[in-house]
């Protein structure tokens, strides 16, 4: 069995009618919901975090090429 951590996260009443909502159609626990959502989440802003990094390095380099190029 994997190990996990419990954590606490203050949500909206909405939200939590949404999630309770989608558990009981899916019969998923609102956990397993809580943490596919998350770790969906992480890997878009992963994703995202990484392709901006590369983009700021592309222009770092580019700015470079001009700066010799004068």
């Amino acid at each position: 069995m994997p190990k996990s951590v419990t954590i606490g996260a203050r949500i909206s009443v909405d939200l939590d009618a949404d999630l309770r909502k989608l558990a009981a159609v899916t019969g998923r626990s609102r956990s397993r919901l809580v943490g596919e959502a998350l770790r969906a989440y992480l890997g878009a802003e992963k994703e995202l975090a990484e392709a901006l990094a590369s983009d700021r390095d592309d222009i770092r380099s580019a700015e470079m090429r001009v700066l010799r190029a004068k």
